[in-house]
């Protein structure tokens, strides 16, 4: 009977046209049946609160709830909320009394079942919401916070998936009921290790979101060249590989996956080297007193690789394009262009980290032997024109750009590659290749200009007013004034150091007037810091 009048007065309608998704799969019992018809007699209690207008139908609601909670009959309670829940009034079922309604919300919510990860209906998954809700409502948040991570990684039965978005917005939920209140004093209390876990998972699940959204796109992106449409028109698609890209894409929309598997399984194989980079950056691991030197080496050689991969892409979309001679610069300012729009979001100013997320050291070498023209691989097409050469200042733009105009840790990566060779032999981000190209006298000259570059942004970081860095996006000044003079002093110190190493190259046959000019304009420069 209670049924029968809450579905009338809310559908305004005399027969059960409203069931749930369970109902609509299940066969009807004779019993039903009757009921049915029943509830179509003129008179019945259905026909007659269909009748009702509907601000009276609605007073009616309030007062059956009313009459529901003041008798206290668990079973009258549970089934008031079955049927309010199948008609989604999710608001008046948190209105009725919790003492019923937790084991009822429990029971059909499948909530041991769900809290082991197993697969969950749609219709539970209800139950379970409405469970946050009254945990949260009654000050035991971090039960709420529990079947909310539930809810959010939970695999489903009916294949009436949740969106990502959804799960993200349930580890929000869990986030918001990550404080607990202390029932004696009243005080709400965080739970630090329980929200670095939620976080994380959140984290986890944003970058899934980040590459479904990256992969639907590439798979656009190379339906559209195959229609004609914007550059490279009219091209040749792999169509299996369209096919695997929405597949991958379906299967990250369907199933909550861990941060090993989109590395592994989506970033990496399809060449995602941004949000690769960042996902080592964020799970990088921190070098403490118990890693040795060898596990480091291990761990920093996947990002040189990234970071390779990165420049070598940025340059072959260069020579991709048809129907034009490339030259160096375009190529240098392509290859700078694609590191600087990664790097600032996995550089840190903690320099141990730092080393795993961003190989500062690699990565400038690799770019300024590719502006030299060294870094051979890059310049085998035949459309190359060698003779304009890259412009100085690319690089050490580059790199300041990436580091948010953060001059110390782009110095000390050229003091590294300008070091004398015995300094430099067990470097362990500088392998064999690297040392090979670093004794050229081009190269070192080059990066010389480079170095001075940074020197000037230095100096007008620390008040000199000299050749300031002019860079875009989140470039920022760093506060030298607590002990200004002293490090001052000290990069005074350092420009000298370097104009040293320029005047070792003064021997060097037609790069001599380059050498003495570099070295005077690093001393002029120590000058400026040792006033």
């Amino acid at each position: 009977m209670i049924s029968t009048a809450i579905k009338s007065l809310v559908t305004g309608k005399p027969s059960d046209t409203f069931v749930s998704e369970d109902q609509r799969n299940a066969t009807t019992t004779s019993a039903q049946q009757h009921q049915q018809r029943e509830d179509l007699h003129p008179g019945s209690l259905a026909v007659v609160c269909a009748s009702l207008p509907k601000d009276a139908r609605e007073a009616g609601i309030r007062r059956i709830l009313d009459k529901i909670v003041e008798s206290e009959e668990d079973d009258v309670i549970q089934v008031a909320a079955e049927t309010l829940i199948a008609l989604d009034r999710l608001d008046d079922v948190s209105k009725l009394p919790p003492h019923a309604l937790e084991p009822f919300l429990c029971e059909y919510g499948a909530l041991n079942k769900h809290l082991s990860l197993q697969p969950t209906t749609r219709e539970e998954a209800k139950h379970l919401q409405l469970l946050t809700r009254l945990y949260g409502d009654y000050g035991q948040e971090g039960m709420s916070s529990d079947v909310c991570v539930a809810l959010a990684e939970r695999h489903v039965a009916d294949r009436l998936y949740p969106s990502l978005e959804e799960r993200m917005g349930l580890l929000q939920m869990a986030l918001q009921y990550g404080t607990t209140k202390d029932p004696a004093t009243g005080a709400f209390k965080r739970d630090a290790r329980r929200i670095e876990e939620i976080e994380g998972k959140a984290k986890v699940l944003e970058f899934q979101i980040r590459l479904e959204n990256a992969l639907r796109l590439k798979s656009k992106r190379m339906q559209s060249m195959a229609a004609g449409e914007g550059q490279g028109q009219g091209q040749q698609i792999d169509h299996t590989l369209v096919q695997e890209l929405e597949q991958a894409a379906n299967d990250l929309r369907e199933n909550v996956k861990s941060i090993s598997d989109l590395y592994n399984d989506i970033a990496r194989p399809h060449r995602f080297w941004d949000i690769c980079l960042e996902i080592i950056a964020w799970a990088r691991p921190q070098r403490g007193s118990s890693d040795d030197q060898e596990s480091y080496a291990d761990a920093s050689a996947v990002p040189r690789e990234l970071w390779d991969c990165v420049i070598i892409d940025a340059v072959q979309d260069v020579l991709s394009r048809a129907n034009e001679t490339h030259t160096r610069r375009a190529i240098v300012a392509a290859a700078c262009a694609a590191v600087a729009e990664i790097a600032p979001k996995v550089f840190t100013e903690s320099a141990a980290n730092n080393e795993i997320a961003f190989p500062m050291c690699h990565v400038t070498c690799r770019l300024e032997t590719l502006a030299s023209g060294q870094w051979g691989v890059m310049f085998n097409s035949p459309s190359v024109n060698e003779r304009e050469q890259a412009e100085d200042d690319d690089v050490a733009d580059c790199l300041l750009q990436s580091v948010r105009g953060n001059c110390p840790p782009v110095q000390r990566a050229y003091d590294r590659l300008l070091a004398a060779e015995h300094r430099r032999m067990h470097d362990e981000e500088i392998g064999k290749e690297m040392h090979k190209a670093l004794h050229s006298t081009k190269l070192r000259l080059r990066m010389l200009r480079s170095a001075l570059r940074v020197m000037h942004a230095w100096d007008a970081a620390t008040g000199g007013g000299g050749h300031g860095f002019s860079g875009t996006g989140d470039d920022r000044n760093f506060d030298y004034s607590s002990r200004k003079s002293f490090a001052r002093a000290s990069i005074g110190d350092i420009c000298l150091a370097y104009s040293r190493v320029a005047k070792e190259l003064v021997g060097a046959s037609q790069e001599q007037n380059v050498a003495k000019e570099l070295a005077v304009a690093f001393e002029r420069l120590a000058d400026r810091f040792l006033r």
